[in-house]
């Protein structure tokens, strides 16, 4: 019983989160290829995931060299 009187009296602190971001990780074997981050209030769009496979592709390049 004394749990239940505890938890009653205990009061947390509500705030909104700062923002959110999405972060995007490409890997092999070896370690991280890309990692990349969209902007704040930017929407996932298929020009966004065209722009980002030609990024990873740009970073596997440069990657067998």
């Amino acid at each position: 019983m004394e749990i239940c009187q505890f938890s009653r009296l205990l009061k947390f602190k509500v705030q909104a989160s700062a923002r959110k971001i999405m972060c995007t990780i490409f890997w092999d074997a070896e370690g991280v290829l890309l990692i990349d981050f969209l902007p704040h209030k930017v929407t996932a769009t298929g020009f966004y995931y065209t722009d980002l496979i030609h990024k990873l592709h740009v970073a596997i390049k440069e990657k067998c060299r």
